[in-house]
């Protein structure tokens, strides 16, 4: 509900970072080289402002993609309202 993804050592089990910036994240994947987090985010409050409306006047949903060393969201992906999982191959 925060709008944000938590980043966590499980060795030290403690928070290491905080990713501002998403809209009602929900699901994660994780590239299989490791270098590349993948969120999908609802946004259907609107907190990320799309460039385009879908046909019925819905919101888009969006894929952040984020660098796992730098902890930054590079591109944010524009997909149908409402994405609600992901996974990688």
């Amino acid at each position: 509900m925060g709008n944000r993804a938590t980043v966590v050592d499980v060795a030290e089990r403690s928070v290491a970072a905080t990713i501002e910036g998403l809209s009602e994240p929900h699901g994660a994947a994780i590239s299989p080289d490791g270098n590349t987090v993948y969120i999908s985010n609802n946004n259907l409050k609107g907190a990320y402002n799309g460039r385009y409306k879908w046909q019925d006047g819905a919101l888009p949903g969006v894929i952040a993609v984020i660098d796992s060393e730098t902890r930054e969201i590079t591109k944010m992906l524009e997909v149908g309202p409402n994405p609600t999982g992901l996974g990688t191959r």
